[in-house]
Order: structure tokens, then sequence, then C-alpha cells
């Protein structure tokens, strides 16, 4: 999982308990304003309490597991790679 993905499945669980950002934000103990920021692209991360908080309204009884290895090289060929000119070389 990454933020992107945190977004979209916060999103997906909006709409489909058809509630707000606002009510999402009470019924899990997130401040509104900084959960609004997160899912807006507005603030790059949630605190870690707010992503537990967070995470039964989301994922229910779902607990996070180690990404497996290959979702570790997606994640990590995702990571903006160097280019010849940023390494002082002409291409």
């Amino acid at each position: 999982m990454n933020n992107y993905t945190l977004r979209d499945d916060i999103r997906a669980c909006l709409k489909g308990r058809g509630i707000s950002i606002h009510r999402l934000a009470q019924e899990s103990g997130v401040d509104a304003e900084a959960l609004w920021r997160f899912v807006n692209n507005k603030k790059p991360n949630l605190t870690t309490d707010s992503l537990f908080r967070i995470w039964p309204h989301v994922y229910g009884e779902q607990k996070p597991s180690p990404l497996s290895p290959n979702k570790v090289e997606a994640e990590s060929s995702l990571q903006e790679k160097p280019t010849a000119v940023d390494e002082g070389k002409e291409s």
C-alpha cells in the first residue's frame, strides 16, 4: 500500500457507505480537516495515529500484511530513477 492506494480506498469507502469525509472523521476520531487534506492530496501523509484510527473504518478487520517480493519490486520501480544527465553523463 502507498498513499495513492490509501486515498483511493478511503474514497471508495466514502462512496460505498454514502458518507462524507466529515462523518468518517467523526467515526474514526481523526481530525476532519487533516483527513480532507490527505484525501484531496493537499497534504502528503497522515500521522501514524490517524492511520491506525481510520484503518478499521476503511478496511474492516483486514490487517495490514508485509508486501510480497513482487509488490516491493513493483513499488520500487515506480520511484524516479536518475537519468544519464542527472549522473553527470552525456547521452
